[in-house]
């Protein structure tokens, strides 16, 4: 099964925990016990060329293959349960109505957020929410390696963009249960302890 499928089954699941559907997005899986307006998945309304066009301008780069798929086909970004978030492009998206899927910003994330050790050959696509450790492309090999907040360092590599979504929703979903609601410690929302 691919991470698609993945994904859709995972927000298939949580649907019955409520859901809402705005102008640009959506938002799945509520649990109020966390706050009145949260919700474990959210999705942003695909990327056209045009926008997409305008943030690689932005970056003054191509975003790799995989990436850009993912963007134009799926969501522009990614909240996971409150665990995994990939970034997308924010222009022209932000309200701070409450009402709104969250996109946060590639270019911020590229260059204001970057470690100092990053190769120019990497392009940061994510971070995990309990420590902003990161998740980056390297644009010659299409792997994707997680690392901390501010070391660029390896810590853990996968194949590709797909293999890394592929076992990141199944490693992340197993630790909730069906209400949405995490069952470990929150350190474990991340692929790798960082000590």
């Amino acid at each position: 099964m691919d991470y698609i499928e993945k994904l859709n089954r995972v927000i298939d699941a949580q649907r019955k925990n409520g859901y809402v559907k705005t102008p640009k997005g959506e938002k799945i899986g509520h649990v109020p016990k966390l706050a009145p307006l949260a919700y474990n998945i959210q999705l942003s309304q695909k990327l056209d060329f045009s926008l997409i066009n305008s943030l690689e301008k932005r970056l003054q780069r191509e975003i790799p293959p995989a990436y850009k798929r993912f963007l134009m086909e799926y969501s522009n970004g990614l909240h996971f349960y409150f665990s995994l978030n990939l970034y997308g492009n924010r222009d022209g998206l932000l309200d701070r109505s409450g009402n709104e899927v969250i996109v946060w910003d590639l270019q911020d994330l590229n260059r204001f957020e970057r470690p100092k050790n990053s190769s120019k050959d990497v392009i940061f696509i994510g971070t995990y929410s309990y420590d902003a450790s990161k998740l980056y492309i390297d644009c010659a090999t299409n792997k994707v390696h997680y690392c901390g907040r501010y070391d660029a360092t390896s810590l853990k590599e996968w194949d590709s963009f797909e293999t890394m979504m592929s076992e990141e929703i199944d490693r992340i979903y197993a630790l909730f249960d069906e209400d949405g609601y995490l069952t470990v410690n929150s350190s474990e929302k991340t692929p790798y302890k960082i000590e």
